[in-house]
């Protein structure tokens, strides 16, 4: 048996209630391999951390008889009471005797004469076999003998016991167990006062120590078996199990006190009479037996199944339960072992014993483990708590109660558990200024913004100790509260860059000249500083001094005649730099900006910088040219002379130039006046490196800002992908979620599902989840109009792998036998002489498959040679490096096992999910012929077919009707591959030749070193080709159709239409023609743009036909709700067709989503 802890004793034992030891008393009625009659009382310690299975004694003494019971009682809150309880013994003479275990234990104890005998205590006549403390007075002891003697003692002074009056026994004698000696008894575990006592003639008593006298007895009627052993049930107070070691009658009987007629169950699994029984104090449905069987069966009481059983080499005659270690428990048997065990190595695994050389044994099992049918109470978690998504705690707690059926009287047991979900906050500081901000900014207009920057500025800049970063976070704010300041922004931009108590700004030298341009010319003139050293050579005047005598003759004259440039250029000769500006004035733009460039070239000065700037609207070049130091001053001029939208890309630029010379704080504050969200919170967010490292503090700080600053007018906070859709962008992205996770764990579900209804643009997939997430979780609400988000994972339905392979096999076992009848063409690479005819050698389409709509019908005409004639099966097939027999056989097989396609309608869902057709594109064949339409041809009967040659490795394509397979009526098929003759030897093309398999119906070439000859055809030549078509070199594809690269919605050809399709037109047409008006912004401006585009590609689609079947109707639906104005219905239907039908429509839906939204904000 498998075991923990062995002795080599011939002893009973019994556990310590309140510590790790175990008693061991040596057992009478066995005689050990010495046959030594002695007694020893012995005290082990449990230590089940070291490896070995063997004991070693801690304390013994001597027993004046052996045993047949030993018991451990608890002990007394009495200090003069033993510590660790009284150990009480019942003797084989008919004594009881005590023993303090504190004293075994104790190896001083014989120095300071102290003894661990108590008391002998000599009521009884014969062997004591029944023995128990009470478990609600540790004080009291029964004890009953062979003499049917039933004895209660009092044990509070160890020493000097006192015995209860004797119980008045009927029909026996006082104190009588009604006849019988009585070989076990126990206390009730629910009531103190009751008492039960089993006998050899099989009568089980049970007494009331109130009255003293038995309340009931009972026996089986049914068979004279006598008890061995008695249990009561831990949780019901009148139920008990009798036990018999009778081999006539080996079951475990339970029996009911309030029906004593006949037991209420009966354990039946023993093969022979059970001697012990154990009833767990941890887990009351478990139930230990032991019998002359070999066996100890641990029973489960409520079904009455076993859980599992050991196997030892003879009688297990007791066995008892651990009452402080689940799980454990000893055994005792008569070849001299007493026994640790653990019920999780519980195997039913036969255990044999091989004697070593050295006489040593060792044990071995036998046989597969069988683990345990019952999952013990002790695993089972009374309470237990797990935290859910939005920092819920569930937690749960178990209990078990007694409740009594009252129309039956019936007492069950019944389990309990306690659910409680409850809120948990981790970051309360995080949710107090959540809750602050929101307030602050509750309405968002620029007032109530302009004021909370205001608010921020002034508390950080009130900080007694302020660092370089609490410096950057007040100028931050302070830049960001100018993006509020509506038409005074420019003014207060000034300002906070150092430039105040300025003028009014003057009107922009950009727009001289004009008609009245002498103005501005003259304006400009007064600006002009010429320096002294300009006039060194004597030819300098003042302003507006024009002396005369220095060509003045020859300006005089070029006005004259109408030159002005000689005019010009005279004055610029003799340095007259006011006449030649008024002059270069009047003749007009061109050459008065050539003027001044002259004028500045001779005459530089550092302020021409930027009227050359403004001049030519070259501002990168002043921004890359200009000192990084002077940033401030550059981002002025950008203020003072661009307007809103080329501000934008120059702000950016300056910025960018900022952060290559690591000024990344400044560049920050560039980023902030061109309203780039994306590239300023990727800067404030350089030290939120993840959500599990982000400091609460810091993401809050990037928050607000990163709020604040979406929240202006103008601003962008989207990039825009090559596939035109407008993304959240990353480090936002990145940010809003990990903010709007934090939210979530704390518990404010409805701000963080708003947080995430605000992120730009098409929403990234860790956003779609949390969104889906927060909404599945049932707390946050959706507002009135606002429409669940979408399911962000793809839907797929999963085949199960033997199906499949099972399908596929049906059908290639299908094709196989079409492709190989009788009068088919052989094999490729097998040489031949003559082909098989049409109908035998076609391979059999399904009516799934589209006919090719460039093949001549059957008979009709010659065809020339034309390259897009292959054989459908080639679009899913890739084409092999080179023409090898093996390679072509292998794609004839896999052609042949497509031709019981309507027979598999699996496998067309399949194929149809994995290859991508394009639409035919325009052809043009070598011969001029006229398109034909795929239609149903009549049966040719194979002698009409004339015979002919073909090429080595050729195939042809001949649209039929569809035939049934079960017909034998040859008739042409959709496809047919023609025969193949043997490969010459001379031609042996390399991979590098292969040309590429282009799909069916787009024109390009499909086999290697030209264009193969078509297959004859009734009414053909005797050459089967055209003569043109083999010298020809094949003409490259066409590309496919599509819509203009430059469509829109004004642009797009809708006369084609369908008239159910016209009002989708109308509608979307309408919905763009009134969003327009309201993009009052660069941003919207360019999504307009984007928009138009996109819904003129729908428009094409709708005009060629392209639009499926199946989207059609939620088309109609969608434009109908958009005309009526029920925008959660419309954006309901968008959502479903963006889960649904994303693939066709994704393109165009993402316009519409946008134009819902403006319209519906509007």
């Amino acid at each position: 048996m498998p075991h923990l802890k062995q002795l080599d004793r011939s002893a009973t034992g019994a556990f310590c209630p309140h510590a790790s030891y175990l008693a061991a008393g040596t057992v009478a009625g066995a005689i050990d391999v010495s046959f030594s009659t002695s007694s020893v009382l012995e005290i082990f310690p449990l230590d089940f951390s070291t490896s070995s299975d063997y004991l070693s004694p801690c304390g013994s003494v001597a027993a004046p008889e052996r045993f047949n019971r030993l018991a451990w009682g608890q002990r007394l809150s009495d200090q003069s009471f033993p510590q660790l309880g009284l150990l009480a013994g019942g003797l084989a003479d008919g004594s009881v005797c005590l023993w303090d275990p504190s004293v075994l234990l104790d190896p001083s104890a014989k120095e300071q004469h102290r003894v661990s005998l108590l008391a002998k205590m000599q009521k009884h006549i014969g062997a004591v076999k029944g023995l128990e403390f009470n478990g609600f007075s540790p004080n009291l002891l029964a004890s009953g003998a062979a003499d049917s003697d039933l004895c209660i003692w009092d044990l509070a002074k160890p020493s000097t016991p006192s015995l209860y009056p004797a119980l008045k026994g009927s029909p026996g004698a006082p104190g009588s167990a009604i006849g019988g000696e009585i070989t076990y008894l126990a206390w009730n575990k629910k009531v103190q006062h009751i008492l039960a006592s089993c006998s050899t003639n099989g009568t089980t008593v049970v007494w009331d120590l109130k009255r003293q006298k038995p309340v009931i007895s009972f026996r089986d009627t049914n068979s004279q078996r006598r008890a061995s052993a008695i249990q009561w049930n831990p949780d019901i107070a009148t139920q008990l199990i009798v036990a018999s070691d009778d081999d006539r009658s080996p079951t475990l009987q339970m029996w009911d006190l309030r029906n004593s007629v006949s037991p209420l169950k009966e354990f039946v699994g023993h093969h022979k009479g059970v001697l012990a029984m154990a009833w767990s104090p941890h887990d009351s449905s478990l139930l230990l037996s032991s019998g002359k069987d070999n066996r100890t069966i641990c029973w489960d009481v409520q079904s009455g199944d076993i859980v599992c059983e050991l196997s030892s080499a003879n009688w297990n005659f007791n066995v008892q339960w651990s009452p402080t270690i689940p799980g454990i428990f000893a055994t005792s048997s008569f070849d001299g072992k007493l026994s640790v065990c653990n019920l999780h190595t519980c195997t039913g695994s036969k255990v044999t014993e091989t004697v070593n050389a050295d006489f040593t044994v060792t044990q071995s099992i036998v046989g597969d483990a069988t683990p345990l049918k019952k999952a013990p109470a002790w695993m089972r978690r009374p309470v237990g708590a797990t935290f859910g998504f939005g920092g819920r705690l569930v937690s749960f707690t178990n209990n078990r109660s007694q409740h009594t059926d009252a129309a039956t009287g019936a007492v069950r047991l019944q389990d309990t558990g306690i659910l409680s979900v409850k809120q948990v906050v981790t970051e309360q500081d995080l949710v107090l200024r959540s809750q602050g901000f929101e307030a602050a900014i509750q309405g968002g207009n620029l007032q109530t913004l302009r004021d909370y920057c205001t608010t921020k500025r002034t508390a950080l800049s009130s900080a007694e100790k302020q660092s370089a970063e609490g410096k950057h976070e007040v100028e931050t704010w302070a830049f960001l509260s100018v993006l509020f300041e509506g038409d005074d922004a420019r003014r207060m931009l000034l300002q906070t860059l150092g430039f105040k108590d300025l003028p009014a700004r003057e009107g922009s030298l950009t727009s001289a000249p004009t008609e009245n341009g002498l103005d501005a010319a003259t304006a400009l003139v007064e600006h002009l500083n010429l320096q002294s050293s300009d006039a060194a050579d004597g030819h300098g005047h003042a302003p507006g001094h024009v002396p005369g005598g220095e060509l003045e003759a020859e300006i005089v004259k070029a006005l004259t005649v109408g030159c002005y440039a000689t005019a010009v250029d005279h004055c610029l000769a003799v340095h007259r730099y006011t006449d030649a500006l008024l002059i270069a004035n009047t003749a007009g733009r061109d050459l008065y900006q050539r003027t001044m460039h002259k004028y500045m070239q001779k005459c530089p000065h550092p302020y021409q910088a930027i009227i050359r700037a403004n001049l030519e609207g070259d501002y990168s070049t002043l921004i890359r040219t200009r000192p990084v130091a002077q940033w401030r001053e550059t981002l002025a001029m950008l203020v003072t002379y661009t307007d809103r939208d080329k501000f934008r890309g120059l702000a950016d630029t300056l910025a960018s130039r900022l952060a290559q010379a690591g000024m990344h704080h400044e560049a920050s504050l560039c980023w902030v006046c061109g309203g780039h969200t994306d590239q300023a919170v990727s800067y404030w967010a350089r030290n939120c490196t993840g959500a599990s490292l982000m400091e609460v503090e810091v993401l809050q700080n990037v928050i607000e800002k990163a709020v604040v600053m979406g929240m202006a007018p103008g601003v962008s906070s989207t990039s825009s992908s090559p596939d035109g859709i407008n993304k959240a962008s990353q480090s936002l992205s990145e940010l809003v979620t990990a903010y709007a996770s934090l939210l979530a764990s704390n518990g404010r579900m409805v701000t963080a599902l708003d947080y995430l209804e605000h992120v730009p643009g098409e929403a990234s997939t860790t956003v779609a989840v949390l969104k889906d997430r927060i909404y599945r979780s049932g707390v946050a609400e959706l507002p009135p109009g606002v429409h669940p988000p979408p399911f962000p994972f793809v839907r797929e339905e999963v085949v199960p792998l033997a199906q499949a392979a099972a399908q596929q096999a049906t059908q290639t076992g299908q094709a196989y036998p079409v492709y190989g009848a009788p009068n088919t063409a052989p094999s490729y690479g097998v040489p031949n002489t003559a082909p098989a005819p049409q109908a035998a050698s076609a391979v059999q389409y399904g009516q799934q498959q589209t006919a090719n709509p460039y093949a001549p019908q059957a008979a009709a005409q010659p065809q020339p040679s034309s390259y897009g004639q292959y054989s459908q099966y080639q679009q899913t097939q890739q084409q092999p490096p080179a023409y090898t027999p093996a390679s072509v056989q292998q794609s004839v097989q896999q052609a042949a096992a497509y031709a019981s396609a309507y027979q598999a309608p699996v496998y067309q869902q399949q194929r149809t999910a994995q290859t991508v057709v394009p639409t035919p594109a325009p052809f043009t064949p070598t011969a001029a012929v006229p398109p034909v339409v795929p239609q149903t041809q009549q049966p040719v009967p194979p002698s009409q077919i004339p015979a002919m040659p073909q090429p080595a490795y050729m195939a042809t394509v001949v649209p039929s009707a569809f035939v049934p397979t079960g017909l034998q009526q040859p008739v042409p098929a959709p496809h047919t591959t023609a025969t193949a003759a043997a490969q010459p030897n001379f031609f042996i093309p390399s991979a590098s030749t292969a040309a590429p398999v282009t799909a069916m119906g787009s024109g390009g070439g499909g086999s290697y070193g030209g264009a193969p000859p078509v297959a004859p055809m009734p009414g053909m030549p005797a050459s089967g080709m055209m003569p043109a078509a083999t010298s020809q070199k094949p003409a490259a594809p066409p590309p496919p159709p599509g819509p203009p690269s430059n469509i829109s919605i004004a642009t797009a050809d809708t006369s084609a239409v369908s008239a159910e399709l016209r009002p989708v037109v109308t509608s979307l047409t309408n919905l763009y023609n009134a969003c327009m008006p309201l993009a009052n912004n660069p941003a919207k401006k360019r999504e307009m743009d984007d928009n138009t585009k996109k819904i003129g590609q729908l428009f094409w689609k709708l005009n060629s036909g392209e639009v499926s079947a199946s989207v059609v109707p939620k088309l109609q639906q969608l434009c109908a709700a958009i005309d009526a104005g029920d925008w959660h219905t419309a954006n309901h239907i968008q959502v479903q067709m963006t889960t649904t039908d994303w693939d066709e429509c994704g393109f165009w839906l993402s316009a519409v989503k946008r134009m819902i939204k403006l319209r519906q904000t509007s």
